[in-house]
């Protein structure tokens, strides 16, 4: 009966760790840590000649308005410094991470005057101000920006580079559907210009609108075939979707031609999507393909660590976690120790998970699934007095966790406890009453107390939940022959043998 209520117990708190695992920092950050070496790299084709001005432009407002859409699509290639910065003081969840790191160089929205346009351009009233906008943009100022932004289209209101530039403000200012439309003008005096169609997508992507936002990259994409960027961000929009295998094609496109930093960004996204297909091989292989390029690459390292652990390679897992604890900061590095713990006690190495787990703890002492990994470490070493004090530890940070209490319950019982125990598991009942294993337990404890007629109650209610389950069947069943109930007792026995045949007759 104790080992199947480990068993249960251990199912329960397994998947605990993996939820933490799967939000943590670390696992949150792989998709922007790649995305942000490659960032900027879309670079729509050359946009149509604009409308013709108002006839009371003058000639320099004309130059001006002919040329900076190119200027914009030039300053999107630089690198996102200012935003990937951010992202890594302050780690986001996995949605997040993902629309932050697609996101092209806002912080500097234009360059310089094109070479060739002379002081009359930079004299411009609308120039000037889009210029003016932008400095306030570089420093985190949206209303300057805004409206800096406004007067260039109140000087030349067929300036496409001041709409973009507005519509990037205005989705910063969270305010979506006036974004849009300062596009949708955008696009009205330049329809051919791909980068707006990515913004709309971008912008679409932050009102949760996936479906718009591919409808945008497509467009993108159509008006620049030839542009591996916006296909590897049109990739990363699918794998968002759950289009794993639409995803996993066009990184393949993308890695036919891409130079190395874009293919190591497309390596590991791909690897990601073949980790959702739970395809483990395939997605440490493309981990493994990443490496070539960059070695110590964190993302890739932690993710072909995590794929190898769930192969069952833990050897190779625990060097890859070795690898990735050289190069990462040590207040960055709780997960790693605890995964890296993790496949240390897969393989029986008790001692070497315990030190792992206490120095995943160094720098995440309020990360309860490390407390109750060590708790279960200790408990298989048979130190139950500190596993018991973990899980205390766990339940401090979570006292209304009914499989917490559950977890203290059979911990009590390994020290005797019988009474604290039998007081957790109605406490754990109380919190979820349809869980079959806390009957089974409490079932038990109550047979060791010598309550037959309670414990049979409780074998009872838990086979409504779980009527496969022989051990409960067999429990019952004995329990009925000591209370002289010969017939339910045999009943319960060939219930219980004709699901594990190899259960042996009652003494």
């Amino acid at each position: 009966m104790k080992k199947g209520m480990k068993t249960a117990t251990l199912a329960v708190i397994f998947a605990g760790s993996a939820a933490w695992c799967a939000c943590s920092s670390a696992a949150a950050s792989a998709v922007d840590e790649a995305l942000a070496r490659t960032l900027g790299t879309f670079t729509p084709a050359a946009p149509a000649e604009p409308q013709k001005p108002k006839a009371e432009q003058t000639e320099e407002q004309k130059q001006v308005s002919e040329t900076q859409p190119k200027e914009v699509r030039e300053q999107k290639q630089r690198p996102e410094s200012v935003r990937e910065e951010r992202r890594e003081q302050k780690p986001v969840s996995d949605a997040a991470a993902s629309r932050d790191a697609a996101r092209p160089d806002t912080d500097k929205m234009a360059q310089e005057v094109p070479k060739g346009q002379g002081e009359a351009a930079r004299q411009s009233p609308d120039f000037a101000a889009i210029q003016r906008g932008i400095a306030s943009y570089q420093r985190h100022d949206l209303d300057a920006a805004y409206s800096e932004f406004s007067k260039a289209i109140a000087i030349n209101g067929e300036n496409p580079t001041a709409f973009v530039n507005r519509g990037i403000v205005l989705r910063d200012m969270k305010r979506y559907e006036d974004s849009q439309k300062d596009f949708r003008m955008a696009q009205s005096l330049d329809d051919k210009n791909a980068l707006i169609e990515f913004e709309m997508g971008l912008t679409a992507l932050a009102q949760n609108d996936s479906d718009a936002a591919l409808t945008h990259m497509d467009r993108a994409v159509a008006l620049q075939p030839n542009d591996l960027g916006a296909q590897m961000y049109r990739a990363s929009l699918l794998y968002r979707l759950g289009r794993l295998d639409d995803a996993v094609a066009g990184y393949t496109r993308v890695l036919e031609k891409a130079d190395d930093a874009l293919k190591l960004r497309a390596y590991i996204e791909r690897g990601l999507a073949k980790e959702q297909k739970q395809d483990l091989a395939a997605a440490a292989d493309d981990y493994t393909a990443a490496l070539t390029l960059e070695k110590e690459n964190v993302p890739a390292l932690s993710r072909r660590g995590a794929c190898l652990e769930r192969l069952g390679k833990h050897e190779e897992a625990i060097a890859d976690f070795t690898r990735l604890l050289e190069v990462v900061p040590a207040e960055q590095s709780s997960l790693i120790y605890f995964n890296r713990a993790g496949s240390h006690r897969a393989l029986g190495q008790l001692d070497e998970a315990v030190v792992d787990y206490t120095r995943a703890l160094e720098h995440a002492s309020d990360v309860l699934p490390i407390y109750v990994e060590r708790a279960i470490s200790y408990r298989l070493m048979d130190r139950n007095e500190e596993a018991l004090l973990d899980i205390e530890r766990a339940l401090a940070i979570e006292p209304k966790s009914a499989d917490l209490l559950n977890l203290r319950a059979i911990e009590k019982i390994k020290l005797n406890d019988v009474h604290g125990a039998l007081a957790d598991l109605d406490a754990a009942i109380a919190l979820d009453a349809k869980n079959a294993a806390f009957l089974g337990n409490r079932a038990g404890v109550l047979e060791n107390m010598g309550e037959k007629a309670k414990a049979i109650d409780d074998y009872t209610a838990a086979l409504r939940l779980e009527p496969g389950n022989a051990k409960f069947y067999y429990r019952r069943g004995y329990l009925y022959r000591l209370s002289g109930k010969a017939a339910e007792s045999e009943s319960d026995y060939k219930a219980a043998t004709a699901i594990e045949p190899d259960l042996p007759a009652y003494q």
